[in-house]
């Protein structure tokens, strides 16, 4: 199958954790490292389970040992960051603004991996930029509230951890492993550096947040291995995660559909629309 096809099949499923992610966070008293430490190894354990049935191979980590380390680090601190902007802002506006990553991902891969970079995509990213401005315009003006903050952090890691996969995947053409190893790094990475979230585990096993956590972790972990799939297959980091943003307006209906999200409803749509439009200039 060609590459976009996964990359759409990647848009569907990670606008389905987005959802997920919010509920599990709604409670205030939720605590994003315990929530990411459980979320990157259940999603390692389902991605995992998969690499073993198809037959793992362990990826070059002796070869690129920096390579793996930012990996960790970045997708350790990104889901931590994203986990934190949930519990402040709604599931629409982490999605709209998450959509910074992918200006982050086109400008270290033009200057890292040395990919492509024209007229049309100068334009998405103006769109892009636009959009999270419109999203973030508050009636006394631009603020820059905790939340946001998060939210533009998790842009960061992620967009960087983006390029840094794509760098990766070039010497790495088994995507079920890599995917695997992808989600286990970040997880040991958290539990070195918050070893005492584990303590707050009780919190997590109650049946509907624990559900949810399952069911999350499944449908990212396919986002996931759809995402690296499309790579793999010859899209570029700087094709297809811009592509990938096209979830935001899928999120956004979801959202509207399923959390009740219906404030500031009309800037929502119309940020969404001006990403996608966006999206579909970088591409």
């Amino acid at each position: 199958m060609p590459w976009i096809f996964f990359s759409l099949l990647s848009i569907l499923a990670v606008s389905i954790s987005n959802i997920l992610q919010r509920v599990l966070m709604k409670d205030d008293k939720s605590d994003p490292f315990l929530y990411s430490i459980v979320f990157q190894f259940a999603a390692a354990a389902i991605t995992g389970t998969f690499a073993l049935i198809k037959g793992f191979a362990l990826p070059p980590i002796g070869q690129l040992p920096l390579n793996f380390f930012l990996e960790a680090v970045l997708y350790g601190l990104g889901t931590v960051f994203i986990f934190k902007s949930l519990q402040s802002l709604e599931s629409s506006e982490v999605t709209i603004l998450s959509s910074a990553r992918l200006l982050v991902t086109i400008i270290t891969a033009v200057f890292l991996l040395h990919e492509p970079f024209g007229l049309m995509r100068i334009l998405g990213a103006c769109l892009i930029i636009f959009a999270i401005l419109l999203v973030t315009e508050r009636k006394k003006g631009f603020k820059l509230n905790r939340g946001i903050l998060y939210a533009f952090l998790m842009s960061l890691c992620y967009g960087l951890a983006v390029t840094n996969d794509a760098f990766i995947l070039r010497q790495n053409k088994d995507v079920l492993s890599y995917t695997a190893i992808a989600f286990f790094l970040p997880g040991i990475f958290l539990l070195f550096i918050k070893p005492d979230a584990i303590k707050k585990m009780p919190s997590l096993l109650r049946p509907s947040a624990f559900r949810n956590m399952l069911i999350m972790s499944f449908f990212y972990s396919v986002a996931a291995v759809s995402f690296y799939t499309a790579i793999g297959l010859g899209g570029n980091a700087s094709q297809v995660g811009p592509i990938n943003q096209a979830s935001v307006i899928v999120t956004v209906i979801l959202a509207i559909l399923f959390l009740g999200e219906k404030k500031n409803l009309i800037k929502k749509i119309v940020s969404a629309i001006i990403v996608f439009a966006g999206v579909l200039a970088l591409r």
